[in-house]
């Protein structure tokens, strides 16, 4: 008792309190030694308790319109709940134990006893000033970060019209071009001849594709067609067309027109493959577009009923510059239940796991994925082969800003914040770690079954 004694003079409402006092404090109090993930204060509900932070970290969450908002962190030395018994009103916030925690809990009454010393009125007008100001803070953070994403969402929009009508351009342009290559040949009475692009018999080797390109090269000066020659050896090269068949394709042209139908062969390749290339561009941009809405879950609800294997492929698509490196092993079954979830907080948890597990592999190295139905559950599973977390740190890696990378490379919220959202989903973590590499379990609540 006399080390809670101790303990309570370091906390800066009672540090003036007499002995008497701070004795009566102690003997109206009982401690609580708490895991993660207990809720001690409910918003709305009513003041009874105050609470001392003795060891451990609480989470403070608001509710509001379709969104809970986490405010701030409380942490050793703190007290929560006060200024709820001195109004006598509802509490405004939720309070949660974000790691395992040990608190004093002092009822009311004893509370409104410390009303007398003005001293620990002045504090706590303080602590009212400044808690005020953090949720002030957190609030304006969250319409900023809505706004933001309102923004995002119309910019994906207006990025996908354009993405969309220059791939339908191409497939038109492509149709037109074959028709005016055939009409052009049909008015000086030739066959027509083969739309040339890009194909399967193209040589795949970088020497070999160099040494056609040179033989193009050197037929096409001989043949006379000098203007942009090196560009039309690389499309015919690429083409999949060799010299016998390009010599075939012209024998029936007069030896006067031959290189200018070896020419009209050669840009009629090329621009088959600038069309291509457009319309892979075009397909692209749309693909990302979609990714980055699916991934930011922009202008949805904060929660959503979720296919945890979407949103794993959608980050591994966004981290793929990454991801060079690494090979990822995938062993999702299909029938792998949906569940719910803030969509872009998870989508931050994926991200969070796959980015460190590079890091802890030196970004070289495999990463394997599994999920798997167990009961009303599913259970996802990030393994990577680095050399495992030590075990003197293991059970500290998921407190705020704590971290073992170097200063500049981690801030300690990554896996703080893939914590919190497992939690907030109804889930847990567990980490395996040892010499051959870590494994992070994450088990949430099953929705329904999954399609897939």
């Amino acid at each position: 008792m006399n080390d809670l004694a101790e303990a309570l003079r370091e906390v800066p409402y009672f540090a003036g309190l007499d002995a008497a006092t701070l004795d009566e404090l102690r003997e109206s109090s009982e401690i609580l030694d708490l895991d993660a993930g207990v809720e001690i204060i409910t918003e709305g509900s009513l003041s009874d308790d105050m609470y001392v932070v003795l060891e451990g970290t609480l989470d403070i969450t608001k509710k509001y319109p379709h969104k809970t908002v986490t405010v701030a962190q409380r942490g050793s030395g703190d007290v929560i709940g006060e200024i709820a018994i001195l109004e006598k009103s509802p509490r405004t916030a939720t309070v949660t134990t974000a790691a395992s925690s040990r608190l004093l809990r002092t009822p009311a009454s004893a509370v409104e006893k410390l009303l007398d010393d003005p001293a620990v009125i002045r504090k706590m007008f303080h602590t009212v000033t400044v808690r005020l100001r953090e949720i002030e803070a957190a609030v304006r953070r969250e319409e900023q970060l809505a706004s933001l994403g309102r923004m995002a969402a119309q910019l994906m929009h207006e990025l996908n019209n354009p993405a969309a009508a220059v791939g339908r351009t191409s497939e038109l342009l492509s149709d037109v071009q074959t028709r005016l290559g055939a009409a052009t040949l049909s008015l000086i009475g030739i066959e027509d001849v083969p739309m040339l692009q890009a194909s399967d018999s193209q040589p795949k080797d970088p020497l070999a594709r160099a040494d056609v390109v040179d033989r193009f090269s050197a037929y096409l000066r001989e043949m006379g067609v000098e203007d942009r020659y090196d560009d039309l050896s690389s499309s015919l090269a690429d083409s999949g067309l060799t010299i016998p068949g390009l010599k075939e394709l012209i024998a029936g042209v007069s030896a006067d027109s031959r290189s200018t139908m070896i020419e009209w062969i050669g840009l009629r390749s090329q621009t088959g493959e600038m069309l291509n290339e457009i319309s892979v561009g075009a397909s692209r941009i749309s693909e990302l577009v979609s990714v980055v809405k699916s991934y930011t879950f922009l202008d949805q609800a904060p929660l959503q009923t979720i296919s945890p294997m979407e949103g794993i492929q959608d980050t591994l698509l966004i981290l793929k510059h990454q991801l060079k490196n690494v090979v990822i092993e995938i062993d999702m079954p299909q029938d792998l239940n949906s569940i719910e979830a803030p969509g872009r907080n998870l989508n931050q948890v994926w991200a969070n796991l796959i980015e460190n597990a590079v890091d802890a592999m030196d970004g070289t190295g495999t990463i394997s994925i599994v999920g798997a139905n167990d009961d009303d559950s599913v259970i996802i599973s990030v393994s990577d082969t680095g050399s495992g977390i030590d075990p003197a740190v293991r059970d500290r890696i998921f407190e705020p800003f704590f971290t073992t990378k170097e200063p500049g490379k981690g801030t300690g919220l990554g896996l703080h914040t893939v914590y919190n959202t497992v939690n907030r989903a109804g889930g847990s973590i567990e980490v395996d770690s040892g010499e051959n590499g870590s494994t992070f379990t994450l088990r949430f609540p099953a929705v329904g079954n999954g399609d897939g």
